[in-house]
């Protein structure tokens, strides 16, 4: 089929099924429309839509029981792949893997890379879209079989490395070995567009809040999540480093797509408590008390902003009124409160206590199908480092920075010839290229560092900048000092001590 077709169908498809149409509508209308000369053609496009649900907002049941009869979504994917022709290869592929008759399956994914074969290069989309996504959660004797399959297939540069990229990343449980793998891929082949959701996640469950969020402001279409999982987790991310009025914005974003993902109502009215905007984090409050939905964080929450507002004896009463659980400590607090509202005028000041956050917000669980545990970051020196600067603290005698803009963060910094543990900038504007080694073990330091330098001073993006590189490790050996001649370049060494008090 050509685009132009693809086209007329994909205009009448949706002309004839809008949005306001359930699934289970449209598969009755199409049986109602079976002698239809294109018939195949809308059925393949449902067919289509339906995976990409079970794909993705299904994910749980689509995991745990891939029975199609326990479902009733998966069972109507089914129902209508089965009055597909024999040649939707895709389909029936996905269709035996869900029967679990990976033969079959096997069998299938054979015969649709055979007739990839005859078209134009397999790129990203296409390989993500036919296999990479589809059967993300396929046992080893499918997934192996696929990938080998894939990789058989003429293709654009680099989908075989991304093939088994992905292998990694679903089956790794080192998020330090993920991250590598995936910053390193990106660094051979920047076009590609998923890896940044995957990095960006990977960087989400290491709490490296600030990669996490210049990885997903990249991201300008949806491949392994939904664009609201996405704002959900800029959301959380900006919050941790207490940009709330970014926290603010983007759940906002992730709530006007996706209103029923649990907590990101209560997330949201907590961010506007914690900006002060009392008065808007009450309404938000009580629409989730009204719904009865993100409790009981709402309903502890509900109580900070009463209290906030000088309304004590409002609080009291709703805390005591037992319709919803409030926690221990808060209720401990409202009752050493005074029995009265305070009589607030417009420019009066309101009152804050400062109650724990242990109860004020749920992470979501966004789930991609994947088993993967999550490990804490080892890379330790990065992360004091990290937080002295992120705190104001000096470092190396300087008040440094990591360097950041829309979409770049300097903690592990891609650049053409390497990564960078730590890029950074004074208040001056002048830059620094930060090499991290854990001991003395590391001969390359040196020429890694001055690498880095000569390509700056070569990059017409930081071009009238000053670079300047710092080598900081343990007990560095005698060769490495000496050899650092570079007046652009500086050794620290760092000690751990501890001592009786």
């Amino acid at each position: 089929m050509t685009e132009e077709e693809q086209n007329v169908i994909d205009e009448f498809y949706e002309k004839e099924f809008p949005d306001t149409m359930s699934f289970d509508e449209i598969s009755a209308k199409l049986d109602v429309m079976r002698s239809h000369p294109q018939i195949q053609m809308l059925r393949r496009r449902f067919c289509k839509d339906l995976v990409v649900v079970v794909t993705t907002e299904e994910l749980d049941k689509y995991d745990e029981s891939l029975a199609a009869s326990n479902d009733s979504l998966l069972g109507l994917v089914c129902d209508n792949i089965e009055k597909l022709n024999q040649d939707s290869y895709f389909f029936w592929a996905f269709y035996y893997y869900l029967k679990k008759q990976y033969r079959k399956c096997k069998n299938c994914i054979h015969k649709m890379c055979a007739e990839i074969q005859k078209k134009e290069a397999f790129n990203e989309d296409e390989v993500l879209d036919s296999f990479l996504v589809p059967f993300k959660n396929a046992p080893s004797e499918v997934w192996d079989f696929g990938i080998e399959e894939v990789k058989s297939v003429k293709s654009e540069a680099g989908i075989p490395e991304f093939c088994d990229l992905v292998t990694l990343y679903y089956r790794s449980n080192d998020n330090d070995v993920v991250a590598d793998a995936l910053s390193s891929f990106l660094q051979k082949y920047p076009n590609y567009k998923s890896p940044n959701e995957m990095l960006g996640y990977t960087y989400y469950n290491m709490s490296m809040w600030n990669n996490a969020i210049a990885c997903f402001e990249r991201v300008t279409e949806e491949y392994y999540f939904s664009m609201a999982d996405i704002y959900w987790m800029l959301a959380w991310s900006s919050g941790k480093i207490k940009n709330y009025k970014e926290e603010e914005h983007y759940y906002r974003m992730s709530y006007e797509l996706a209103p029923d993902v649990s907590f990101t109502l209560n997330n949201l009215g907590y961010s506007l408590y914690k900006q002060k905007k009392y008065l808007e984090a009450g309404k938000i409050f009580r629409q989730c008390l009204e719904e009865k939905k993100d409790l009981p964080c709402a309903a502890n929450n509900y109580v900070r902003v009463l209290v906030a507002l000088g309304r004590n004896a409002d609080a009291k009463k709703f805390v005591n009124s037992g319709e919803f659980k409030i926690s221990k400590a808060i209720r401990d607090r409202v009752k050493k409160l005074e029995n009265h509202n305070a009589r607030l005028r417009k420019n009066d000041e309101v009152v804050n206590l400062d109650f724990d956050d242990a109860d004020s917000t749920e992470k979501h669980a966004i789930d991609i199908g994947v088993k993967r545990q999550q490990f804490s970051n080892e890379k330790l020196l990065e992360d004091e480092l990290t937080a002295r600067m992120e705190s104001g603290q000096s470092v190396f005698g300087m008040n440094l920075k990591v360097y950041k803009r829309k979409g770049e963060y300097g903690r592990q910094y891609r650049i053409p010839v390497g990564r960078i543990d730590l890029f950074c900038e004074d208040d001056a504007g002048n830059l620094y290229v930060v090499e991290l080694k854990k001991d003395s073990g590391y001969d390359d330091a040196y020429e890694q560092t001055v690498q880095y330098l000569d390509w700056f001073e070569k990059s017409e993006k930081f071009k009238g900048k000053k670079v300047y590189g710092i080598i900081c490790l343990n007990n560095p050996a005698k060769e490495l000092i000496d050899r650092v001649a570079d007046k652009r370049m500086k050794v620290f060494e760092y000690q751990i001590s501890y001592r009786e008090l």
